[in-house]
């Protein structure tokens, strides 16, 4: 964890750079007399990069970057991960706009005291009522709110490592077009692991570009790397958010819509922790493997009919992974977990959504896997009971 002194240069240092954008900002309020009306948040640019806890800028001088920041219950992680925010370096303005969903630990508090500390750069939502639990999409919540060009995202249970980050991606953004977004690589730790290094790269070097159909099974790279083109988010895709247990990867499609590209970098600038109380990891297996069928399912019914012959395969990949998990506990007949597992997965029900259907067609595909092993199982024991060799079948569905 950063301390306050962290934060601190001289005096003589936060003038200069209090100087460097109030001379930058007098020369776009003289070019702006002669030209078209800008917008008034209409960033400035430093001439290096200066961490933006140090940064001072005049009225009516807008950020460049939004940093959105989601969090709930993260008392223990919330520090580290606005540390992370305020160590950036960039040569821009930037806000950081924290959404705390009813938190019933100190993260409300922790993030208050940084508010005050920082007025500058925090605007913060202390939600009273908890607002994931009434299927409001919380991106639809802050992302509005977002007065930059461009937004990063960053939950509070995860946290940034390296200072140039932002400022990194940003030119490239501005470099490229033609890109909707710029992604890293990240690390990943468990909730007792130490610090990674601020700085480190894969084996690979070049980026990777991908498209909309790249992220059609999963996010590219985890949402805590990105930096995204705003976006305004329809009111239908707000929507579909509402009917689904995780959004992530709607998200990640919807930024790379109309043909716009993804650049992936090898670098590791971020850190995903894994803990007891996240929401996906204290999922069991089958709770996964049924929050993504619905995901897939309802993407395919949103866009159809743009990929319908890709979800085709990856749903029937999913719905057989179900089955082959249905087939083993009828084998070893464990009909009470069967039945908490499918109402685990009637939970899911949406307008995008079938579930009973999709019950039904499970259910008889885990029955058809256990007669099959079942069968099986049967057929070599038989085999061996009358001295004959093995009967060589085709490949298991559990293989």
């Amino acid at each position: 964890m950063l301390s306050h002194c962290d934060f601190e240069r001289s005096p003589q240092d936060c003038l200069r750079v209090n100087v460097s954008f109030r001379k930058q900002s007098n020369a776009l309020n003289s070019l702006s007399a002669n030209s078209p009306a800008s917008p008034r948040h209409a960033p400035v640019r430093l001439p290096h990069p200066v961490r933006i806890s140090e940064q001072e800028r005049p009225d009516g001088i807008g950020p460049l970057v939004s940093v959105l920041c989601i969090t709930y219950n993260h008392e223990k992680f919330i520090s580290q991960c606005l540390n992370g925010f305020l160590i950036q370096e960039t040569t821009f303005p930037v806000e950081i706009i924290v959404h705390d969903d009813a938190s019933n630990d100190r993260t409300a508090d922790i993030v208050r005291e940084y508010q005050l500390r920082y007025p500058q750069l925090f605007r913060t939502i202390l939600q009273t009522e908890n607002q994931y639990s009434q299927k409001r999409p919380i991106i639809g919540i802050v992302l509005p709110l977002a007065r930059g060009k461009y937004f990063a995202y960053c939950e509070g249970d995860d946290y940034w490592t390296y200072s140039q980050k932002l400022e990194k991606q940003v030119s490239i953004l501005s470099e490229m077009p033609e890109l909707a977004m710029v992604s890293h690589k990240c690390a990943v730790i468990t909730e007792d692991s130490t610090e990674v290094s601020a700085f480190q790269r894969l084996p690979v070097e070049a980026p990777i570009e991908y498209r909309d159909r790249n992220v059609l099974r999963s996010v590219f790279d985890h949402p805590n790397t990105w930096l995204v083109r705003n976006q305004t988010l329809s009111s239908e895709f707000l929507h579909l958010l509402s009917s689904l247990p995780m959004g992530d990867d709607p998200w990640n499609l919807f930024f790379l819509q109309n043909g716009k590209r993804g650049l992936s970098l090898r670098d590791i600038w971020s850190v995903y922790r894994q803990h007891p109380g996240g929401v996906w990891s204290t999922l069991g297996e089958f709770q996964k493997r049924s929050q993504e069928l619905a995901l897939f399912v309802s993407e395919q019914t949103f866009y159809a009919p743009r990929y319908t012959r890709e979800y085709h395969s990856i749903i029937s990949d999913q719905r057989m992974t179900l089955a082959r998990m249905i087939g083993t506990e009828l084998i070893h007949a464990r009909m009470r977990q069967s039945l908490k597992n499918l109402r685990y997965l009637a939970k899911c029900r949406s307008a995008f959504f079938p579930v009973f259907s999709e019950i039904v067609r499970i259910m008889l595909l885990g029955i058809c896997v256990a007669a099959y092993v079942g069968s099986k199982s049967v057929l070599r024991r038989l085999a061996r009971h009358v001295g004959l060799s093995p009967l060589k079948t085709g490949p298991s569905p559990e293989s």
